[in-house]
């Protein structure tokens, strides 16, 4: 009944159906049944926090709590799921630090695992806290990671995604033939998979830096031109 409510984006309901489930899973002493339904509440009041402004603060505090809770009572795949969940909830909030040791602890039990799926996970994570920190050395290596675990997996919209992010550090380090590089490579990934969002992305992005690159050559021809 939870998965339907939150199907449905009903997610006080799903919340009392987990919180049901918690219940059950206690008096049976069902510890895996405990931290799946640990897990299904923090995400559970995560989306409520999405869904409306109104008590968004305090749902991703409520979150925070029951993703702790699967985290201390998971084995090595759910404590990374619980950190990736802690570090997004920590970014939300602002607080950048927790939120990347978050990401840092997710891919270590990720490694752990043996999981290169949630290692992905995790490593992408950590590039996007460098781009939110502006450490873009940091960022464009986990990244790069990213893009290498994604690819292995033929996980093609998450490439995408690597693709694109990367063009964006690059770019921010003015590397910009690297970034149209990206962008480009991104742009035929999407292309071939008709993902038109991402097509939309990888245009604009490459126009701009086209653009950029175009002015600022014509810049040089008159300042050379009033030199003379």
């Amino acid at each position: 009944m939870g998965v339907l409510y939150d199907n449905l984006k009903e997610y006080d309901r799903s919340g009392m159906q987990y919180m049901k489930f918690l219940e059950i899973c206690g008096k049976m002493n069902d510890h895996g049944g405990a931290a799946l339904a640990f897990n299904c509440l923090g995400i559970a009041f995560y989306l409520m926090a999405l869904q409306e402004q109104k008590g968004r603060q305090e749902n991703l505090k409520k979150s925070l709590i029951y993703h702790k809770k699967h985290r201390d009572m998971g084995d090595a795949t759910g404590k990374s799921i619980a950190h990736t969940n802690l570090g997004i909830i920590f970014d939300l909030l602002g607080d950048l630090e927790k939120g990347s040791s978050n990401h840092e602890s997710a891919l270590h039990h990720a490694i752990r695992a043996g999981d290169r799926h949630l290692q992905a996970v995790a490593v992408g994570h950590l590039g996007l806290s460098g781009c939110a920190c502006k450490d873009y050395d940091t960022a464009r290596a986990c990244m790069e990671k990213y893009l290498e675990l994604t690819s292995q997996l033929g996980e093609i919209e998450a490439r995408e995604h690597a693709l694109l992010h990367l063009g964006y550090i690059a770019k921010q380090q003015g590397d910009g033939k690297s970034a149209v590089a990206y962008y480009h490579a991104g742009l035929d990934s999407a292309i071939a998979s008709q993902n038109s969002k991402n097509i939309s992305k990888a245009k604009v992005q490459i126009g701009i830096i086209m653009g950029n690159t175009l002015l600022e050559d014509q810049m040089e021809k008159i300042s050379a031109a009033f030199a003379r």
